[in-house]
């Protein structure tokens, strides 16, 4: 496995940037700072207030977002619930994205998940946004853990319906708790289908022995990570980080790497078109041909004779 990047960014503030080297040997993460930091408020729970905030118009109602549109989907109890759709520019091909959300956010959420599908979409990604479950601020342990348990029970119920619509590859985009659900969903399966995980700003926010958790199912991951984390993320998130690298080490696959977003906080303000080329450039890195593994010269009771 090797850490790197192949990322350019800029300061919120408008300096200007320089393009990130893309270095196969490098385990360090080279993401370019410029300009001032800036520092923004993060609000884990703010409450939503977009379009599933409110009562979901009916099935095959209005778009939500430019290009997409509700889908209703059923899970195991036949309760319904909504996701957003983005089939894609072009909207060709056999893979598509799977985007899980964060407490406290929405399917079409502007500070991130809007224009982070929106742009997957622009680019060619059909995306597929299901709504996910929500908790009280003072949830008990227990109600995360049915939480979790539900939140993998709708990203199958997604796949499924991907699956219908004639997509065989995946990749999966969690954000927050988004990311840890999917991450431990993941863990320790070998799924041909799932071309790749991607995790920002990944915490477990108040789950039960999260911490453990997070590193035992990033040691167990058997397809490539991607973990994409903000400079000025929670503390949950940014001072894990370290952890979490040291947890994917353990991950095979070439192009698991973790990424850091200058400037980011949890909702990477005014800096999602970084997010966006990394996205791309990985998912390219990911399909792209993996390079031939050299063989060990031979020795000398394997050489042939003169």
């Amino acid at each position: 496995m090797q850490f790197c990047t192949s990322v350019a960014t800029a300061a919120p503030s408008g300096a200007s940037h320089r393009n990130g080297t893309f270095s196969r040997d490098d385990r360090q993460v080279r993401v370019p700072r410029s300009g001032p930091a800036v520092f923004l408020s993060v609000l884990l729970l703010l409450p939503a207030a977009g379009a599933w905030g409110r009562e979901p118009p009916a099935a095959g109602g209005e778009d939500n977002t430019v290009g997409s549109r509700i889908v209703w989907l059923r899970d195991a109890r036949e309760n319904e619930f909504p996701a957003l759709r983005n089939p894609g520019e072009g909207g060709g091909g056999s893979e598509a994205v799977l985007m899980l959300h964060d407490l406290g956010s929405y399917a079409d959420d502007p500070r991130l998940i809007q224009p982070l599908h929106g742009g997957l979409a622009g680019r060619g990604w059909p995306v597929l946004v299901p709504r996910l479950p929500a908790l009280q601020p003072d949830a008990t342990p227990a109600q995360y853990r049915r939480l979790l348990e539900r939140t993998k029970e709708r990203l199958e119920i997604g796949l499924e319906y991907l699956r219908e619509q004639g997509y065989r590859r995946f990749w999966i985009v969690g954000h927050g708790i988004g990311a840890f659900a999917a991450a431990h969903w993941l863990a320790g399966q070998s799924r041909p289908e799932i071309a790749g995980l991607v995790m920002v700003n990944a915490h477990w926010h108040a789950y039960p022995e999260g911490r453990m958790e997070m590193l035992r199912i990033l040691q167990e991951q058997l397809a490539p990570v991607l973990d994409v984390y903000g400079e000025h993320a929670p503390s949950q998130v940014s001072e894990f980080a370290a952890n979490r690298k040291r947890a994917l080490l353990r991950n095979v696959h070439f192009d698991t790497r973790q990424v850091t977003i200058p400037y980011g906080n949890h909702w990477l303000a005014r800096l999602h078109e970084p997010l966006l080329r990394a996205l791309g450039n990985w998912f390219a890195a990911v399909s792209a041909p993996q390079p031939p593994t050299e063989s060990p010269p031979p020795t000398d009771g394997n050489r042939e004779s003169d």
